[in-house]
């Protein structure tokens, strides 16, 4: 068998809904050399194409230092190489994620992903996560409209008790993300959206007549729910014109 790296083509804003990273404990202690810590999460993702679920995965490196290198290969596809990449937004964070033109009706490979990090400085590390074959499917979405009695956005889906967190996302025309919730649980199967609901970008405004879309995120953790111990996520989308 040929061995395959896989890159991410070009660097985006990776999908995964970020609870608060630093509440999982790798805050530097006040030395000046705190000791390396590093975490790895690899999570499903799944979405709806042309009717058809379709899957890619996700691999998230963390460290309270700074990365130069990560890569990780999976215990079930020795021939496979991810080589993970900063979103840019810090050095910190690595990941891998599945193109969206890469997406297949394939669940990833199952089974142990090593991260071998090399950190500023040189050191080496290397950390693991377990991916198990649990999934949730992309929710399905009953209601997505626009209120212009209330002058709001109603987003309302179908129960799926697989699901422990959801969370909403709007992109404008440009796919650029203007909203994102806090993460909640499914108690109404229902959400709705003013210009004043907390999540729109700082000193944003939605625009008369314009259409945004709406992404609901369904998110399932491993056994220990926690920011890195996503398993799945999956996601459905539906535009809406923002018409009071």
């Amino acid at each position: 068998n040929s061995s395959h790296i896989f890159k991410m083509k070009n660097m985006k804003l990776v999908t995964k809904f970020i609870l608060g990273i630093l509440a999982i404990g790798l805050i530097a202690c006040e030395n000046d050399e705190p000791a390396t810590q590093a975490l790895g999460d690899a999570f499903i993702l799944a979405k709806t194409v042309n009717q058809e679920t379709v899957y890619g995965i996700v691999l998230h490196a963390y460290s309270n230092k700074s990365f130069t290198k990560v890569s990780a290969t999976s215990s079930e596809d020795a021939d496979a190489t991810y080589e993970l990449t900063s979103s840019g937004a810090s050095s910190n964070e690595f990941f891998y994620e599945t193109e969206a033109d890469d997406y297949t009706a394939t669940v990833p490979q199952t089974g142990t992903y090593t991260f071998n990090a090399t950190i500023v400085g040189n050191e080496a590390i290397a950390f693991s996560d377990n991916l198990t074959d649990k999934l949730v499917a992309p929710p399905t979405i009953e209601e997505c409209i626009y209120d212009d009695t209330d002058e709001r956005i109603e987003l309302e889906w179908t129960e799926d008790s697989e699901v422990d967190i959801y969370n909403v996302r709007i992109y404008d025309d440009a796919n650029k993300m203007v909203f994102s919730s806090p993460g909640f649980d499914d108690e109404d199967q229902r959400v709705n959206i003013t210009a004043s609901t907390n999540g729109w970008l700082s000193n944003f405004t939605p625009t008369d007549n314009k259409t945004y879309t709406v992404e609901l995120n369904a998110y399932k953790y491993e056994a220990v729910k926690a920011d890195m111990n996503l398993q799945c996520k999956a996601t459905s989308k539906q535009n809406v014109v923002w018409n009071p």
